[in-house]
C-alpha cells in the first residue's frame, strides 16, 4: 500500500534528530512553495501517540477548516494540520493540493512508512559535536539497518564543507547543506534563491524554469 502520495501533489517528508530544526526546514519549504511559487500547499504534522502536543502552535489561527472530519487551520493560504496520525494524514492527502509537506516528529511507529513513500525526503542532522553522535546513531538505525533513510535523504544546516566532507569520508553517507532560513515565515529574495538551489540539487526530476514572484 502506498501512503501519502497522490498523482497530483508533490509529497515532501521532513524529519530530524532535533524536531524544532526539522520544523524550521519544513516551514521554509512551505513558504517557498506557497509564496514564491504560489502553489496550493498543506503542512501536516505526523505523530505516533494520541494526545501528543503539537509543535505547530505558533502557526495556529482562528481561521478553522474541517477536511475529511479533521480539524485544521488556514494561514496565509496554507492549510495546516497539527498532530495527525499517519492514517489521518492519508485521508486528506488528495484534497486538491499541489504540494503536501509532512513534518515527522520522529521516525518511530509507522512514521517510516509515510516518510519513505514521499517523493522528496529530508532527514536533518547536525555536525555539532554533542549532536553528531546521535545523528550517526539514527542514520545507522534508520538507514543501514532498517533502510528507511537512503543516502540521498541526509541534509544538515551545518554548511561548512570541511565538516560535511569529514563525515562523508568517515561514515560513507553523503550530506547536503540545507539552507538555514532565519525567518521561514517571511522569506527574502535571497532566501528563495537558496531554497530553489537546494531543491534543484536534491531533485531527481528534470530542471525547469521557475518564475519568482517577488517585487510585484
Amino acid at each position: 500500500m502506498r501512503f501519502l502520495r497522490s498523482k497530483e501533489a508533490l509529497s515532501i517528508a521532513v524529519c530530524g534528530i532535533i524536531s524544532d530544526e526539522a520544523l524550521r526546514l519544513a516551514m521554509s519549504l512551505m513558504s517557498y512553495y506557497s509564496v514564491t511559487l504560489r502553489k496550493k500547499v498543506a503542512l501536516i504534522e505526523v505523530v505516533n501517540e494520541k494526545g501528543t502536543k503539537s509543535r505547530l502552535s505558533d502557526l495556529v489561527t482562528q481561521d478553522v477548516i474541517l477536511t475529511e472530519g479533521i480539524l485544521g487551520f488556514r494561514r496565509k493560504g496554507v492549510e495546516i494540520f497539527p498532530a495527525l496520525y499517519l492514517g489521518e494524514a492519508e485521508r486528506i492527502r488528495e484534497r486538491g493540493y499541489e504540494v503536501v509537506i509532512f513534518f515527522y516528529r520522529e521516525m518511530e511507529g509507522e512514521s517510516h512508512i509515510g516518510f519513505r513513500e514521499c517523493e522528496r525526503r529530508f532527514y536533518l542532522g547536525s555536525m555539532v559535536s554533542y549532536e553528531r553522535k546521535e545523528f550517526l546513531e539514527k542514520v545507522e538505525e534508520y538507514g543501514s539497518k532498517r533502510r528507511w533513510i537512503q543516502k540521498g535523504d541526509l541534509v544538515t544546516f551545518d554548511n561548512t564543507r570541511e565538516l560535511r566532507k569529514s563525515f562523508e569520508e568517515e561514515y560513507g553517507f553523503t550530506l547536503q547543506a540545507a539552507p538555514y532560513i532565519k525567518n521561514p515565515d517571511l522569506l527574502t529574495y535571497e532566501d528563495a534563491k537558496e531554497i530553489r538551489a537546494f531543491l534543484a540539487m536534491e531533485g531527481k526530476k528534470k530542471k525547469r524554469k521557475i518564475k519568482m514572484n517577488y517585487g510585484k
